[in-house]
């Protein structure tokens, strides 16, 4: 290329960047309902007339996908889920949850989504194989490792242009598990939003848009013998805002996302502090927004209930709420000097670029805000069950399906002086009860003398061979962090173990297996860990897997209808 070329090429650049500020400036504005917090908590969902009954899904990447699933079905067999007024969701279980909420490709309906229960004795090797694509369990299978790979890859050889390096997590999770159930097309996003009558609200609010059904998902229409959706609510962390990474993981709040609205109740103001620039201080929460507004800089208050903002350049996805809160690596990198990492030889190219981010207005008193480039992190970081979220609403019945890798230590005494630890139960349980553990520093509602109740009776329907659930009417704690108020609700912990006696159920051959241990196709079962039960893979499992842990978590649910009957009573 000769100089003049060269000269005339950079002559360019202040009239692409004028165009770029052009288009930007140029972006449509939109009118937005939001929900203030500051005087009362009144949930927007109110006006849904809910039950005051919900289901946790835990965290626990695709075994607890696969768990879900097994206990979606169960459930169904059940007839229970009319009954139900909330799904609670967190990363893996989040998985499951949207697509269960939502899909409206991939399976024709429930019977085929959630699949066909197979007593213990009747499970052979070869229905272990059989494995449908209509399956929600099929999503398990999936290659997310491959996916990853070749979006980073995207993002290196086209410096960003074609593939961000904030989306690499999303579009991977969207590509794997929600692309073949019809929730994620990369060239044409969508909105989303509850139903036909909220979307068209959104649609004539905003003539100017040119919005139509085309630009939303909503959740599932039903088709005959499929069963009532629940409220979801997908958690996530707030993390930090991107300005002020690595920055100490302690300060996180939770987010959540619904089909009717988002954002965190509890408005704060959080100095982050910074392993670099020191303090400073941000406003948090106070209210919510719909779904579509994610993103926006707000302009005005207009009126009532109701925000002028200008939208950003892409719409806010399904795949950006499921997808934020599975992200678990996000608060590790986020708060470590490894966020600064490079990677490649790019402008900017560093660890910390792959946490999603998007910009985050809260809900202020009075007067405006700014919209703020805020990096968000897996809800399990602050709580894997998602029962907090339950409680904050004080659900009076909830089930917390706690789908996790962690055996109960069959000797510990809860009652010693000993604190429990996670090789004795699952970590995300202790800290409800007043020992904190990781970033979970601020969740107790119960009293700490409860642990030993709720660890003793799920000691020992291990030791027992049954299935691991124990129900508990402890009273919960006022909790201002999340603000969380005094009540008692009836629990039920549903806890994923071994159980013997669905064990001894099945044929010699499958037994013959399971005894191999390591040695044999289902070397964890049923506590396969997060990443790696198979090698060189990250988080897909092989057809048998999946279904083996489908069955036993549906077996859980169907053979114990006595201990969910109170949900319906």
């Amino acid at each position: 290329m000769t100089l003049a070329r060269i000269t005339s090429t950079y002559r360019l650049i202040p009239f692409l960047l004028l165009g770029m500020i052009f288009l930007f400036s140029c972006r449509p504005t939109a009118k937005v309902r939001v929900w203030r917090t500051e005087n009362q908590v009144q949930w927007p969902e109110k006006e849904l007339n809910l039950r005051s009954t919900g289901v946790c899904f835990s965290g626990g990447g695709t075994r607890a996908l696969c768990c879900a699933t097994g206990q979606m079905k169960g459930l169904k067999v059940l007839d229970l889920w009319s009954d139900i007024g909330y799904i609670s969701a967190v990363s893996g279980g989040s998985w499951a949850s949207t697509i269960f909420t939502y899909y409206n490709a991939g399976a024709q309906n429930d019977e085929e989504l959630l699949g066909t229960y197979i007593e213990p004795g009747e499970i052979s090797m070869d229905n272990l194989l059989d494995i449908s694509p209509s399956f929600l369990g099929y999503a398990a299978t999936r290659d997310l490792s491959a996916t990853i790979l070749e979006l980073t890859l995207k993002d290196i050889a086209t410096a960003g242009i074609l593939q961000s390096g904030k989306d690499i997590w999303i579009d991977a999770i969207g590509e794997t598990y929600l692309k073949h159930f019809g929730l994620y097309d990369r060239g044409k996003p969508r909105y989303y939003t509850l139903n036909d009558s909220t979307m068209q609200g959104i649609i004539d609010l905003n003539p100017k848009l040119k919005l139509s059904s085309d630009d939303f998902y909503t959740v599932h229409s039903l088709q005959p013998g499929d069963v009532h959706r629940p409220f979801l609510v997908v958690n996530s962390s707030l993390l930090a805002p991107a300005s002020m990474l690595p920055v100490n993981a302690d300060d996180m709040t939770v987010f959540n996302y619904t089909p009717l609205y988002l954002g965190s109740l509890h408005r704060q103001f959080i100095e982050y502090d910074s392993r670099l620039r020191g303090k400073k201080g941000f406003l948090v929460g106070g209210g919510f927004m719909e779904p579509f507004a994610m993103g926006s800089k707000p302009k005005s208050f207009i009126s009532g209930n109701y925000f002028k903002v200008k939208l950003p350049e892409r719409k806010f996805r399904l795949v950006d709420a499921t997808g934020t809160s599975s992200s678990a690596f996000a608060a590790d990198l986020g708060s470590s000097f490894l966020e600064l990492f490079p990677v490649d030889l790019l402008p900017n190219s560093n660890l910390g670029r792959i946490i999603p981010e998007e910009k985050y207005w809260p809900l202020p008193d009075k007067g405006m805000v700014e919209a703020t480039d805020f990096r968000f992190a897996d809800g399990g970081n602050l709580d894997n069950f998602g029962l907090l979220t339950l409680l904050q609403r004080q659900v009076q019945k909830i089930v917390v399906f706690i789908n996790t890798d962690a055996p109960i230590n069959l000797d510990f005494d809860p009652k010693s002086d000993c604190a429990p630890v996670a090789t004795d139960i699952d970590s995300d349980v202790y800290p409800l009860f007043g020992y904190p553990g990781g970033n979970q520093v601020h969740n107790q509602v119960f009293e700490k003398s409860e642990f030993a109740i709720l660890f003793e009776k799920l000691r020992d329907a291990r030791a027992n061979g049954k299935s691991v659930m124990a129900k508990t009417s402890f009273k919960v704690k006022e909790n201002s962090f999340w603000g969380i108020q005094p009540y008692q609700p009836e629990i039920l912990w549903v806890y994923n173990e071994q159980v013997d006696q669905w064990e001894d159920s099945l044929n010699k051959e499958l037994k013959k297996d399971l005894c191999r241990g390591v040695k044999g196709d289902f070397k964890d079962f049923p506590l396969y860990p997060t990443v790696g039960e198979d090698r060189f893979r990250l988080q897909e499992f092989t057809p048998s897997q999946v279904n083996l842990l489908y069955q036993l978590s549906a077996w859980n649910v169907i053979s114990n209808p006595e201990m969910f009957k109170f949900l319906s009573e």
